[in-house]
């Protein structure tokens, strides 16, 4: 499926007149969270399904704080969150086994 920018500013109003991120949006953390781990070379990692599960979450509490009137870009800014929970992540990680384990 491909999103657009202007479908996504769709489905973000659309969720913030509902109080609830629609299955749209939803379904585009899912499918932007797995293309991004295969992008970035996460699929051999033994613990990627935490890492898309955790993302998944991430993004589900803050995908309310995108501001349409800053910003026309959404894509950009999820794929920003998806980044940093990522990273973060990641992180954690190698902060508690002292490498990042494969």
């Amino acid at each position: 499926m491909k999103f657009k920018n202007e479908d996504l500013l769709r489905y973000v109003a659309e969720s913030k007149k509902a109080g609830e991120p629609t299955p749209e949006l939803f379904e585009f953390f899912v499918i932007i969270t797995e293309k991004w781990l295969i992008k970035k070379g996460y699929q051999q990692l033994t613990y990627r399904g935490d890492l898309v599960f955790e993302t998944i979450l991430f993004l589900n509490k803050y995908w309310n704080n995108f501001d349409s009137s800053k910003s026309q870009n959404p894509f950009a800014y999820y794929l920003q969150m998806i980044n940093q929970c990522v990273l973060t992540k990641m992180h954690h990680i190698k902060k508690a086994k002292g490498s990042y384990p494969t």
